[in-house]
């Protein structure tokens, strides 16, 4: 996934429900030295929720690419 992704979120969290369309907008990959052996990446998505968007963290594992 890149920045300008759409995806869907795949784990519920308070104030956005599960199935929610977001859109990337950063992608962060974290070193290895700050997450000990594993390399982390995390995504930034602007999550649109009762007609207002939200920028959350998630994780890949959090997030469905639709295109």
């Amino acid at each position: 996934m890149d920045a300008g992704s759409l995806v869907t979120i795949t784990r519920a969290s308070i104030g956005v429900p599960l199935g929610t369309i977001g859109l990337v907008t950063e992608v962060i990959t974290l070193p290895p030295p700050v997450c000990g052996d594993a390399q982390f990446t995390t995504y930034i998505v602007k999550v649109f929720v009762d007609g207002s968007a939200k920028g959350r963290r998630y994780l890949a594992r959090d997030l469905e690419k639709l295109s």
